[in-house]
This record gives C-alpha cells, structure tokens and sequence, in this order.
C-alpha cells in the first residue's frame, strides 16, 4: 500500500526546496511537479512518514485521503 500526499514547499529557501525535492525523488513511487505553486504531490509507501523526515522539516505536508 501507499499514501499521497501534497507538500508544499512554498517561502522556503532555494537550499531547503531542492534538497526536499531531492528526499522526494529517492523516496517517493511517484510524483508530480506544480512548480507555479511550490508543491509536489507525491506517492509514499505505507512504510515511509515523509513528516519525520528533516529534508521536509520545513514543508507543509498534507496527506491525501482518496484513492487513484
């Protein structure tokens, strides 16, 4: 299983936003880039919390509740 979510990464500095995206890439099963609004909606497995990770520290991350 898996959990979507959107993380926001909007006001955050240049350092913080790649290195964010970077933690997404490796980690995430899938995603999809809003650059017009700084946020990437991604796709965890179950297993990962994205909101413990400190790449994501400083982000607003929202889970998802609904099914592809």
């Amino acid at each position: 299983m898996s959990g979507l979510y959107t993380v926001t990464l909007n006001g955050v500095s240049e350092e913080v936003y790649n290195k964010a995206a970077d933690y997404i890439q490796a980690h995430a099963l899938r995603l999809n880039y809003r650059p017009e609004v700084s946020t990437i909606d991604c796709e965890f497995p179950d297993d990962l919390d994205p909101a413990k990770a400190p790449e994501l520290s400083e982000a607003v991350i929202r889970k998802v509740h609904q099914q592809l």
